[in-house]
């Protein structure tokens, strides 16, 4: 079956791609998601890790892209490094009201669990529970990805099931993860082969993880996947040919 793709990177406002690396020299720093949105047609937005958004700043990335752009959205570190999911009613409302004018193009959210956070299965439970009930979070699909090896168990892999969440596959040196399809989507992420954040996939290594992605055509129907290694505007680069290459396999 035919999957529908959102391909971008983990972040696009980052200084060091401002000078000729992706945006042209003197492009304002306001116009370059309106550049990067007619280079891809999603993006994960990891300001929201460190701290709510201004609502003028979410206006203008609403105003920025097109109708069909779609945002990741990466959940704050209070909630996920800090409170380690528990007792974060209040932290998930002050999260919904700062996106709240994005609502219409936001796809999903991304929750990463700080390495040291050990699995916590009931706490994980409750959480997505939590997702559930909570209004402004229940249309979206949420995303899990573990930092530490003892969340990859089927226990784990039984409650995001449960719950319609999905195990984010994450490509890096320095990472333990395991490609599990626990919903009917796909998000990856891909921080640099061999040196995290600053290191370019070669073509050969893009098209084994696109072989990847493609042997899981028949169990989703829609796969996001963000570049992280920003450095030197890698993140770009790859972004750009890893679409290309599923574009050839006939994937959209």
């Amino acid at each position: 079956m035919a999957m529908k793709l959102y391909i971008g990177t983990s972040g696009y406002d980052y200084s060091h791609w401002g000078n000729g690396i992706f945006y042209h020299s003197g492009l304002p720093a306001d116009k370059w998601l309106e550049f990067y949105s007619r280079q891809f047609n999603g993006v994960e937005l990891t300001t929201t890790f460190s701290q709510p958004p201004e609502g003028a700043t979410v206006e203008a990335w609403l105003k920025s892209t097109p109708r069909e752009f779609r945002f990741s959205v990466k959940g704050p570190s209070y909630i996920t490094h800090i409170k380690r999911l528990k007792d974060v009613e209040e932290s998930l409302e002050t999260l919904a009201h700062s996106v709240q004018l994005l609502k219409p193009k936001i796809v999903c959210f991304l929750w990463q669990l700080p390495p040291g956070f050990k699995k916590d299965t009931q706490g994980l439970a409750d959480f997505c529970s939590l997702l559930k009930r909570t209004r402004f979070f229940q249309g979206f699909r949420h995303v899990f990805e573990f930092s530490d090896a003892s969340w990859f168990s089927n226990d784990v892999y039984r409650v995001l099931k449960d719950y319609r969440c999905c195990l984010c596959f994450t490509e890096s040196s320095e990472k333990p993860g395991e490609w599990v399809v626990t919903t009917d989507f796909i998000y990856a992420r891909f921080n640099g082969g061999k040196a995290f954040y600053n290191s370019q996939y070669s073509r050969n290594e893009l098209e084994q993880l696109a072989d990847k992605v493609r042997a899981f055509r028949d169990q989703v129907h829609t796969v996001y996947a963000f570049f992280n290694n920003d450095e030197q505007g890698f993140a770009v680069y790859n972004a750009q040919t890893f679409r290309m290459l599923l574009l050839e396999r006939r994937m959209l």
